[in-house]
């Protein structure tokens, strides 16, 4: 009897040592923390995207691209294979696509951001080019992007200064005090050609129109398609 009690005393000293020298002597930063459900990390990570797309601004306009036949600015004669004289049906063919809109006056592509304007004949007197975005009718349309520059460089868009870098100073100039809907502020003329310049805010002055008319040093074209004048032959007087 005496035997078994102290084998249990010596059990007891044992397994109070083995608890002593297992225990924890970790601080309470090293302890876990309480575990996150699975489901609660992944709403936090589905929520990051929508932060992060806030934080960029909003789309203010679609954006246009060019379209249709590249179409070289060529004053006083026309726009690429299209000439001063052509045909509403020639216009149409060489475009690719019906006139966007039509009258007994004029074939307008606004998508396309040119103007062909028709006399009594119904041949081309006039073509108007636009830069993107200028307004136009139906009320509450915009132009969309015109295809084309010239051989130089010039085109829509650009400041003066870079346009008489490139194409000289104008013949005239005339200052406009009512730029209706597109804020025209200046016109100058070239021979062929009238520049339109447009002010966007917040103060910027760009070419907003180009505008081909008939040259008054060069012959018309003539239209695509259409035989060349012959020379006139000479007097045989003398000979």
């Amino acid at each position: 009897m005496t035997l078994h009690v102290r084998w249990l005393a010596e059990g007891a000293a044992c397994a109070a040592l083995a608890m002593t020298l297992t225990a924890c002597t970790c601080s309470s930063d090293d302890n876990p923390g309480p575990l996150t459900a699975p489901s609660a990390v992944r709403q936090a990570r589905s929520a990051e995207p929508a932060a992060i797309a806030s934080d960029r601004p909003p789309l203010d306009q679609v954006i246009r691209l060019p379209s249709g036949p590249v179409l070289e600015i060529l004053p006083g004669q026309g726009v690429g294979a299209i000439r001063l004289g052509a045909t509403v049906a020639t216009i149409e063919r060489l475009m690719g696509t019906p006139c966007e809109f039509k009258t007994e006056k004029a074939c307008r592509y606004v998508g396309r951001a040119v103007e062909f304007f028709l006399d009594d004949q119904g041949v081309t007197n006039e073509i108007r080019i636009h830069r993107v975005d200028r307004p136009t009718t139906p009320e509450g349309r915009t132009f969309g992007v015109y295809n084309g520059r010239m051989a130089n460089g010039f085109t829509l868009m650009m400041i003066p200064s870079g346009v008489k870098g490139l194409i000289g100073a104008p013949a005239r100039t005339e200052t406009v005090t009512n730029g209706g809907p597109a804020n025209t502020v200046e016109i100058d003329d070239y021979d062929g050609m009238r520049v339109e310049y447009d002010k966007l805010p917040p103060e910027r002055i760009v070419v907003g129109g180009i505008v081909i008319t008939k040259s008054a040093k060069a012959p018309l074209a003539a239209p695509s398609g259409a035989p060349a004048p012959h020379a006139k032959p000479k007097s045989a007087r003398g000979h």
